[in-house]
């Protein structure tokens, strides 16, 4: 149980960034936030996590009370691994943002431009930033 409160240590800087991101989207705070949430997240979400479900999947047969019953012991474990898988998902999901964010800010131009898009325009002429 330890283990599943320690993951949502993970949500107060996350809560922070969903609150501030729409009203102080330039705020070195909200990218603070943002980066200080997916540290606790891959730690103790990705990290303490995963690691309690596989203690729980190991020594679950041996360390579980006699009077716990089995089928739950089961449905217990299944619903870890779930969770896990889950957690892993949404790992992914935040990485790949984080990775397009960071790609996009690096490009030159980029804040030139309200929509980052480019018009086509005929050969031989300046393209215009929409």
């Amino acid at each position: 149980a330890s283990v599943l409160i320690a993951q949502e240590t993970s949500g107060l800087a996350l809560n922070y960034f969903l609150l501030m991101r729409h009203r102080a989207p330039d705020s070195p705070r909200v990218a603070i936030s943002f980066v200080v949430f997916f540290a606790l997240f891959c730690i103790w979400r990705l990290g303490l996590g995963t690691f309690g479900t596989i203690h729980y999947l190991f020594y679950f047969s041996t360390e579980l009370p006699q009077s716990f019953p089995t089928w739950q012991a089961y449905v217990l474990a299944l619903a870890l691994v779930a969770a896990s898988v889950l957690q892993w998902y949404w790992g992914i999901v935040i990485l790949r943002k984080a990775a397009r964010k960071l790609s996009k800010e690096k490009k030159p131009g980029a804040e030139a431009s309200t929509t980052g898009k480019v018009a086509t325009a005929p050969a031989g002429a300046t393209p215009v930033l929409l």
